[in-house]
């Protein structure tokens, strides 16, 4: 059984070596959302609503053969984060970020179908790095603060930092951040090989998120302008994600035989 397996990962990475190669750019929408680690949070407390937002970067297939490949892909990804006190509270909050991420999953994929259509599913683990957080919180204590052009309180607008030099000027630090994050995602799609020879990869995936982005402090995570609110980062983002990919290929195995017989032509002109 050792060695079958071994045998077959042997094959399988020496397929990989001399297989079709797919790269290009690709751009899709999230579903984004937001688990919070203590439920009173939903519960109790918000109402924590879904939002939409956008992501986009470069695609990598590793095609070993037809029907298995390693896809991967580098993507910057926005995802929003919604929360607004229930009706029954007696107290009103309306606290909305926006965080950005680079991430990078890493699947097996399966692949069926014939030319020029193909469909497939593949899984595997996400590695995302957080690279900002901004967003604007409404307190009651803000009422006092009013736009005279609109009549409406102003909400605080804060940048997250993550650096206690760069508090200041809007920007919040948060303590204990949690920037790099795991998670594990799986979908299916399809793509059509076009007459150029490249091909339109159409792609839905469900990514479960692992980690926090924060992990709570009995002093709270923000220095925000009302001592007595404390802004909680126990939460992870599930998100459904739709995209669409170009992909152009680039085969390792032709090319070295047209090396080859580039090579062989040379010395037969030679002679």
């Amino acid at each position: 059984m050792r060695k079958s397996l071994i045998l077959l990962i042997a094959l399988c990475f020496g397929r990989i070596a001399f297989g079709q190669y797919w790269f290009g750019p690709k751009i899709g929408v999230n579903y984004v959302n937001p688990v919070y680690q203590d439920d009173s949070v939903e519960d109790d407390l918000f109402d924590v609503d879904n939002d939409f937002d956008f992501q986009f970067g470069a695609a990598l297939n590793y095609t070993a053969t037809d029907l298995y490949s390693v896809y991967t892909e580098i993507v910057y990804e926005r995802m929003n984060r919604n929360l607004k006190s229930k009706p029954t509270n007696n107290f009103q909050i309306d606290s909305k970020a926006t965080n950005s991420f680079i991430t990078i999953p890493v699947m097996l994929r399966v692949s069926l179908g014939h030319v020029p259509f193909h469909y497939y599913v593949n899984g595997g683990p996400k590695i995302s790095y957080w690279l900002s957080s901004k967003g604007t919180l409404f307190l009651p204590s803000f009422e006092e603060n009013i736009d005279p052009d609109t009549n409406e309180p102003i909400p605080f607008e804060y940048k997250v930092v993550f650096n206690s030099s760069d508090i200041g000027d809007g920007n919040v630090e948060l303590e204990d951040a949690n920037r790099l994050q795991f998670g594990l995602t799986a979908g299916a799609g399809a793509f059509f090989d076009l007459a150029n020879g490249a091909r339109l990869m159409v792609d839905f995936r469900y990514t479960f998120g692992h980690s926090n982005l924060g992990f709570d402090t009995k002093d709270g995570n923000f220095d925000f302008p009302d001592d007595n609110y404390v802004e909680s980062f126990e939460y992870t983002m599930n998100t459904i994600s739709v995209s669409v990919g170009y992909l152009i290929g680039y085969n390792a195995e032709f090319k070295r035989k047209g090396r080859s017989t580039d090579e062989k032509s040379n010395k037969k002109k030679k002679k």
